[in-house]
């Protein structure tokens, strides 16, 4: 079983609260990843997200800081146009603290932007490419294919969320990702939404996964669960 890092999920309007501070520093044992979404803001300029990546580091230890805008498409509250979202991605590996950074892939995206803009990003920022499908899970060949096309841009990792319809679902996605995990040099994330799904977040490392999102109280994601619940099953399948 690969060790799995636990990402907690924060989503805060403009600015860190008092409350969310405490709620991270009860939790902060279990959490390897903060992971600060953005598309919810109102304001995404450079000030701003400096001042609430300035505000998390304070409370950080040794834990690292995730940047994800999410966009409509894939899910989230973003709605940039392509080329201002590409913007925002290039404005967010200037902030030096920023230790990793979400870039959705896009099969219709000329992988030629992908090259330049993972290539501007790294080494300084730490990649994880992600495609994500709210609507469906594709067939098991079409995932092994975006585990593939995904890891040619050589980004640090490769992450794959879809949404299971049955059983069978889940099981494509977790073969999709144990064979990734195996014949790709990215580390691999695999993800099937909803409470269906909810074994690939707990067993994520059986299955060569290397990264598990999980929440500090409402989850930012379908499925996800509370961060010291999921640290606890991972202690289940390392006898810890």
């Amino acid at each position: 079983m690969k060790d799995v890092k636990v990402v907690v999920t924060i989503a805060p309007e403009q600015i860190i609260t008092q409350q969310l501070i405490d709620e991270i520093k009860v939790k902060i044992a279990d959490i390897d990843i903060v992971e600060l979404r953005i598309d919810q803001l109102h304001d995404v300029s450079k000030e701003a997200i400096c001042l609430l990546v300035n505000h998390l580091k304070l409370i950080l230890n040794q834990q690292e800081l995730l940047v994800t805008y999410r966009t409509n498409q894939q899910g989230g509250k973003g709605d940039l146009s392509h080329d201002d979202y590409i913007k925002l991605l290039y404005m967010l590996a200037e902030i030096k603290d920023v230790d990793l950074i979400d870039i959705e892939w896009d099969h219709h995206i000329d992988v030629n932007l992908y090259q330049q803009m993972i290539a501007r990003v790294q080494p300084q920022t730490k990649v994880i490419l992600s495609h994500h499908n709210f609507d469906e899970t594709p067939t098991q060949e079409a995932l092994n294919f975006i585990y593939y096309k995904m890891q040619k841009f050589q980004p640090d990792y490769v992450k794959v969320a879809v949404m299971p319809q049955d059983k069978d679902d889940v099981i494509k996605l977790l073969q999709a990702m144990s064979l990734a995990s195996e014949s790709i040099s990215s580390k691999v994330v695999g993800i099937a939404m909803s409470h269906l799904g909810l074994v690939t977040r707990t067993a994520q490392g059986v299955f060569g996964g290397s990264l598990s999102y999980g929440c500090l109280g409402e989850p930012q994601a379908p499925g996800q669960i509370d961060v010291s619940q999921l640290s606890r099953q991972f202690a289940l399948y390392t006898n810890k």
